[in-house]
């Protein structure tokens, strides 16, 4: 018998927003339980995601994997506007694991740690 690429087991929509950060809201450090994208719609933020921080600006998007300690936040001359989907699924991480996306980024440019 044949997988279904998308079942209900295979992948599952956990929550989805949209986040203004001119108040400066950032979150972490800490662990999620599933996978989130988000895309910076305006303005930019940093990513830290095992001990490296990520520069990332309007029109490019991270990827941030379950059980992995993440922190992010905004610019504060230019704080970020995103978007987020956070999903989980039985395939996800075989999903993950066999795109050209990279570990941590999809899309984002690694800055030092301050």
């Amino acid at each position: 018998m044949k997988e279904e690429l998308f079942s209900e087991q295979s992948i599952k929509l956990v929550g989805m927003g949209r986040q203004n950060c001119k108040d400066m809201h950032a979150w972490g450090p800490g662990i999620r339980s599933c996978f989130i994208i988000h895309y910076v719609m305006q303005g930019a933020g940093y990513l830290i995601v095992n001990h490296r921080k990520y520069h990332v600006k309007a029109g490019e998007s991270f990827l941030t994997r379950p059980y992995t300690l993440i922190e992010y936040y905004p610019e504060e001359e230019n704080p970020w506007e995103y978007m987020w989907v956070d999903f989980l699924g039985n395939q996800v991480e075989n999903w993950v694991e066999h795109t050209p996306v990279s570990y941590t980024h999809l899309r984002a440019h690694e800055t030092e740690l301050h």
